[in-house]
């Protein structure tokens, strides 16, 4: 099975964009720590050097440790991803993603920060409250004329196809 892959280096984030209908459902965010809903998860958090996973049904996101090996975790998890998907793995996963700086960043990671940072640029994540998201551009985004175009028509989509909680987003200088 051939799954595009890309390295955010920048993030310590690997990129594996899924097959249709392997997972077909909302968006989840596991750490370590957390409980794991199935094997499959269970398994790509047990990889050496793994300390997250974004799974959405058009992506999965493995952020890394700095000094773990990106080449050695992207073989493992093509390797679990080429196994599960002759059986796609049973997930039991419907809530929401919480509203906090984790997810944000997780989204953020996955979706936002690899197309900005080709064009020399990024987001600084202020705050968050009442629902209200802060942020800043910053690099080559910070005074561009598009930033106001990236913001409604990238990252604000993106936001809120994730998390629906999100009222607003404010930028500040």
């Amino acid at each position: 099975m051939q799954i595009k892959t890309e390295h955010f280096s920048a993030r310590q984030n690997l990129l594996f964009y899924l097959p249709n209908g392997f997972y077909p459902f909302g968006a989840k965010i596991i750490e370590k720590e957390t409980g794991y809903e199935s094997e499959f998860l269970k398994i790509l958090l047990n990889i050496d050097g793994v300390k997250r996973c974004l799974l959405t049904p058009e992506l999965l996101a493995v952020a890394y440790e700095q000094n773990a090996n990106p080449q050695d975790i992207k073989a493992l998890v093509l390797a679990e991803i080429d196994d599960y998907s002759e059986t796609p793995p049973s997930f039991n996963i419907t809530e929401e993603l919480p509203l906090n700086r984790q997810s944000l960043e997780a989204i953020s990671d996955a979706f936002i920060r690899p197309t900005l940072y080709r064009d020399g640029g990024d987001i600084e994540i202020i705050d968050l409250k009442d629902n209200i998201l802060h942020l800043r551009f910053v690099g080559k985004c910070s005074g561009c004329p598009y930033a106001q175009n990236t913001l409604n028509n990238v990252i604000i989509k993106v936001l809120k196809k994730y998390l629906p909680q999100i009222e607003q987003v404010v930028t500040e200088e």
